[in-house]
């Protein structure tokens, strides 16, 4: 026998490997007839919103279905929150601070010539 908590924790840990999802929450209410999947998560912004859901539900369907073997009534998917994109925010913040200065020491300056030289060891 196989049991509610395990048959959440086996949905949860497969969708949770697609990308840009965040606090998936996975219920399941057990009928005569089979379960239905009830899921609530957080999405990154810059998706497509329907159709990354569409994915969601496939997967989880797909586990019960031909993981578990576990038929599957209805599936319902709620989005909580639109979390903003860490990584585009981080990349930004990197380029912004990584611009290089570039000085070059044998270079006229103002009509001077510089006569110094580097020396290297």
């Amino acid at each position: 026998m196989i049991t509610l908590e395990t048959i959440s924790q086996q949905i949860k840990e497969s969708v949770l490997l697609l990308d840009g999802l965040k606090n998936l929450r996975v219920s399941l209410i057990p009928k005569s007839a089979g379960v239905i999947i009830n899921m609530l998560v957080e999405l990154g912004q810059g998706l497509n919103i329907p159709e990354k859901m569409n994915e969601i539900i496939k997967t989880a369907r797909e586990v019960a279905v031909n993981k578990l073997n576990i038929k599957v009534i209805d599936t319902n998917l709620t989005v909580t929150n639109l979390i903003p994109e860490e990584g585009a925010v981080r990349v930004k913040k990197q380029e912004t601070a990584m611009a290089p200065i570039i000085h070059e020491k044998n270079q006229p300056h103002e009509g001077k010539e510089d006569t110094q030289k580097e020396e290297i060891s």
